[in-house]
């Protein structure tokens, strides 16, 4: 069993950050050289879009691991990994907001209404948000129980991000399906784990 001793976990904690970190250093740096290729405002879109969903992925990886590898230190790493999934959404949002409708409340009303994949992305981050602000061990404790099945919410969160991405790329679905079998494929999982550990 692969243990992290408690004088190390601080030490890991810096690489995991810097690795999270490292994807928006490159977006800055491609911003400020200039390399984003002929549509820059569509290249930010995907690029905060994608590493958002890639790190949720990798979050609900934690658990699954922590119970198959038995690697419990594993767990140090979800909320911040949590964090940073929001933290490329709302990069994501920013980007949309910003060079797409110009913060205009008007327009995002009526995309949200008459385009269904603004509405799947924004009900997304809606719930995102949620589990961002709750992510403390104040509302764990406040909410008890409750806070459980809040978090719970990262299933159906990343089903709608890869919905949201499915019908954003109209056309290339095969990274976008791909997600879907995965997270699918880690929910099927997780219930078949929890339903075993509950018998032993």
């Amino acid at each position: 069993m692969f243990r992290i001793n408690k004088k190390h976990r601080a030490f890991y904690k810096v690489i995991v950050f810097g690795l999270l970190i490292a994807p928006f250093i490159l977006i800055i740096y491609n911003s400020v050289s200039q390399t984003l290729g002929p549509d820059p405002q569509e290249a930010l879109l995907h690029m905060t879009g994608i590493w958002s969903l890639k790190i949720l992925v990798i979050t609900l990886l934690i658990t699954p691991l922590t119970w198959i590898a038995r690697i419990k230190e594993l767990v140090l790493f979800r909320r911040m990994l949590g964090l940073f999934a929001f933290f490329y959404g709302s990069l994501h949002v920013v980007v949309y907001l910003w060079f797409y409708i110009g913060f205009d409340t008007a327009l995002l009303l009526e995309d949200i209404f008459k385009r269904p994949y603004i509405t799947i992305g924004f009900s997304a981050f809606v719930i995102m948000f949620l589990l961002a602000a709750t992510s403390n061990r104040f509302a764990m404790k406040s909410l008890g129980k409750k806070w459980v099945k809040l978090h719970w919410g990262m299933y159906p969160l990343s089903l709608l991000v890869i919905w949201h991405y499915y019908w954003s790329v109209k056309i290339n679905v095969f990274w976008p399906v791909l997600y879907g079998l995965i997270v699918l494929t880690l929910l099927a999982c997780r219930f078949k784990i929890v339903k075993s550990y509950i018998k032993n």
